[in-house]
Formats: structure tokens, sequence, C-alpha cells
């Protein structure tokens, strides 16, 4: 049995409603400690604030437990994590837009004339 296919396993042992508890949750530690790092390089591309990547690692990890029950096996499980991760990445954006980081605003001199009325930098400013 390869790496995959023992994530797989373990989401749908996770998944299941049947067995106790406890063998449910250490399934979903497993598969926590199989794709961390995944998750985590994930967030670091698209998201700057450290606090917020954190949030929204933890929103990853809830929605992967409360879905498990619906997961069917895959040839990968990373793909369907992936989908998971954009679509909260794509949630969070919409509640929050994007957000300039300070550090990119404060090289550019006198940036609160140069924005427009829509919130937006003007085509000739555009960083």
């Amino acid at each position: 049995m390869n790496e995959y296919q023992k994530l797989d396993e373990l989401l749908i042992t996770s998944g299941n409603a049947n067995l106790p508890i406890k063998e449910r949750h250490e399934a979903f530690t497993e598969i926590y400690r199989g794709i961390e790092g995944f998750v985590r390089s994930r967030l670091i591309k698209q998201v700057n604030n450290y606090d917020d990547r954190e949030v929204l690692a933890q929103d990853i990890y809830t929605r992967l437990w409360s879905k498990a029950s619906q997961y069917r096996p895959q040839e990968n499980l990373f793909p369907y994590i992936d989908k998971i991760i954009r679509n909260i990445i794509i949630n969070y954006q919409k509640r929050h837009g994007r957000r300039w980081s300070s550090l990119n605003l404060e090289g550019i001199p006198n940036w609160e004339n140069r924005i427009d009325s829509n919130g937006k930098f003007h085509k000739e400013y555009e960083v």
C-alpha cells in the first residue's frame, strides 16, 4: 500500500460513523501529519498574514473532518485537499478582499493620493 492509498484509507476511517470516535480521531491525526506540509505551503503562497493562515488551516482541517464521511477514494488524495484549500481561500478573499501589505505601500510616496474612488491604484501607479 503506497502513501496515497494509506491517506485515502485513513480519511475513510475518520469518516466512518460506525467506528469508535477515538479510532476516528487517531486516523484523522495521521492524516493531519501527512498533509500538514502541503496545506501550509499552499496557504503561504496565497495568504500573507500568519494569523489568517493559521485560522484558514484550521478551517481546512475542520472541513476535511466534516466531509470525511462523503469522501470517495481517489487515485491521489491531494487534488481533493487542494480543492478544499482553494475554496476556503476564495471564501476568505470574498470576505476580506485582497489586502495590501503595509510593507508594499510604505515604499510608494503619497500612496493615499494615488488610489481612485474604487480603492484601486490608478493605471499609471499600479504596483
